[in-house]
């Protein structure tokens, strides 16, 4: 499915959008697909980066009550928690559809850390 939008854009900029897409033999919808698909993603990744800081923010108190138990983080509040953590994302899924709501395990730390040991590294020193 398909929707119509109207934009307006730099005369200039659509004359270089017809080269560069006439010499990729693409389209200029297909570019602004793809331009759209990519800012979306971005800002849904801006998104749930902010969300995580407001659960860095919170999880002490977090820790206090749901140590062990997934919870839903959104527009910076807690909105839901459950044990299990698909049963979490469905009803958050449900009540907030496709908007981005962090869904993460309460640990001991609010970040957790890999230690990843490499043989290569350790022959060196």
């Amino acid at each position: 499915m398909q929707a119509v939008l109207n934009i307006k854009l730099d005369v200039e900029l659509v004359e270089n959008l017809e080269r560069a897409t006439a010499a990729q033999s693409v389209t200029i919808d297909q570019v602004m697909d793809e331009l759209a698909r990519k800012y979306l993603a971005a800002a849904r990744r801006q998104a749930i980066d902010r969300e995580f800081e407001r659960y860095q923010a919170l999880h002490a108190e977090l820790k206090t009550k749901f140590l062990g138990e997934n919870v839903a983080i959104y527009q910076g509040q807690l909105v839901d928690h459950d044990p299990d953590a698909m049963e979490l994302v469905r009803r958050v899924h449900q009540q907030f559809g496709s908007a981005p709501v962090l869904v993460t395990l309460v640990r001991e730390n609010a970040v957790q850390e890999f230690i990843v040991k490499s043989p290569r590294l350790a022959l060196a020193t």
